[in-house]
């Protein structure tokens, strides 16, 4: 094991980004990246006297670590990426030796890959979730990074239990005077905030077991009858998926919003049907809303297991309390209750005496159905704005070895004559949109996911 001292009286060593604000700046803020783009910058190096190392080595490490206090192992650490920035002897001082009182600039160039190397990832017998892993996971967990303006952002990780971790490394080493054995003089870092983009290819769709049970795109319930002698109505509800919402690398401040879709479908009674096409005075009162309700969750999943399943399930202690996830509730906000605006729809109704399969013979329909009578349904569309609150930081939905993180969208809708609620789920994706000045690497652009180190 090296061993390392501590010289930071006598050497200054400052780890600087190309176009970072300059120190001081009301503006601070951590940079992020995409994949695809380069990470420019320059290690300055000022020491008090004259200093003689041997090695000099800038790299750049991705890095996750999980926590589980109650599991078997109850800590795991993954590096799943770990590039050297090659450094030629020109680069270095001849002999090597930093003067003292003399600054000396080393640049770096690091890119971040499009996809990790084919061995970043260990579940080779799980080809769906190994493809799902090769794709670099953001950064997520460590709250000096999930900032910007100065101001840290919740990034919606529970606290202490996972994180994924970018730094860029400098470390300054030379034998020790007495066991000539390698030592550490200087290590600094940097950490950087990485976005991964998923573009035109993305993650495969894992399965994900219960969690993908608790989805609900339609609703039905019985609307009663708002007609005396009526019966009850049939009210469908049916929430349109979502498309991805795109995050923004650069620009934080102009909001990320969709529209989503819910359908209506009511299907009044036949007698009401009948009592308002027989009387002017009967006419269908139509479903109208009480209350809408609306949330984000965030569901950070992770686990110490290398040959568990993947993403792992959700597991809670004896008291219910959870184990190895967070589930994260965003409430949405709405400025006012939107109005249904419906629109009859008349429908030729088949003959309930006529079978579909003309060789079965008619069929058991009840006396005095015939065919020519006319169903008659009310259908609505509302466009539900959902914006992603600025106070929190949204990391793009990912799977990696030991953490995953999925979103999702529920509603809760409440109906004037509903005996019940009509509830609502749908899986939301969050994606980083790429740099339009930044060109993806040759295996982006080719698709290729199986790449060597």
């Amino acid at each position: 094991m090296k061993r390392t001292i501590d010289c930071t009286h006598m050497l200054k060593v400052d780890i600087r980004l190309k176009n970072s604000p300059l120190q001081g700046s009301t503006q601070t803020y951590v940079q992020s990246f995409a994949t695809g783009e380069t990470i420019d910058g320059a290690v300055s190096i000022l020491s008090q006297d004259d200093l003689i190392f041997e090695n000099l080595h800038i790299s750049f490490i991705g890095e996750q670590s999980t926590s589980i206090p109650s599991a078997k192992p109850n800590k795991a650490t993954h590096e799943f990426l770990h590039l050297i920035q090659p450094l030629p002897e020109s680069a270095l001082p001849s002999p090597k030796v930093f003067r003292g009182r003399t600054k000396y600039e080393i640049p770096f160039s690091f890119l971040v890959p499009d996809y990790l190397p084919t061995p970043a990832c260990p579940h080779s017998s799980h080809p769906l979730v190994k493809a799902a892993h090769l794709h670099p996971p953001p950064s997520i967990g460590d709250a000096t990074i999930a900032g910007f303006g100065g101001r840290l952002r919740d990034d919606l990780a529970p606290e202490t239990a996972c994180k994924v971790v970018y730094t860029i490394i400098f470390k300054l080493e030379r034998p020790s005077i007495t066991t000539r054995a390698q030592e550490t003089i200087m290590d600094k870092r940097l950490k950087v905030r990485i976005k991964p983009h998923v573009g035109e290819i993305p993650l495969p769709d894992l399965d994900l077991g219960a969690i993908a049970d608790e989805y609900r795109l339609v609703s039905r319930g019985d609307i009663g009858p708002h007609n005396k002698g009526a019966g009850k109505g049939k009210l469908a509800v049916t929430l349109e998926q979502p498309e991805c919402f795109w995050h923004p690398l650069g620009d934080t401040v102009r909001l990320i919003s969709k529209a989503v879709r819910l359908f209506f479908v009511y299907t009044p009674s036949s007698a009401s049907a009948s009592a308002s096409a027989g009387s002017q005075g009967n006419i269908i009162t139509l479903p109208e809303l009480k209350s809408l309700r609306a949330q984000i969750t965030a569901t950070t999943l992770y686990t110490t297991k290398f040959d568990g399943p993947h993403p792992p399930q959700r597991q809670r202690d004896f008291f219910g309390r959870p184990i190895n996830f967070r589930d994260a509730d965003i409430p949405l906000e709405f400025p006012s209750l939107p109005q249904l605006r419906w629109e009859r729809m008349d429908a030729q109704a088949a003959d309930p005496n006529q079978s579909p399969n003309p060789e079965a013979g008619p069929g058991p329909g009840p006396p005095g159905s015939g065919s020519g009578e006319t169903e008659i349904s009310y259908i609505a569309t509302l466009l539900v704005p959902v914006t992603l609150t600025k106070d929190k930081s949204f990391v793009p939905t990912f799977h990696s070895c030991l953490i995953s993180r999925i979103y999702s969208l529920s509603f809760q809708l409440e109906v004037k004559g509903a005996s019940s609620s009509f509830r609502l789920k749908a899986p939301m994706q969050i994606a980083a949109e790429r740099d339009p000045s930044a060109l993806p690497s040759y295996n982006a652009s080719l698709g290729v996911i199986d790449t060597e180190p």
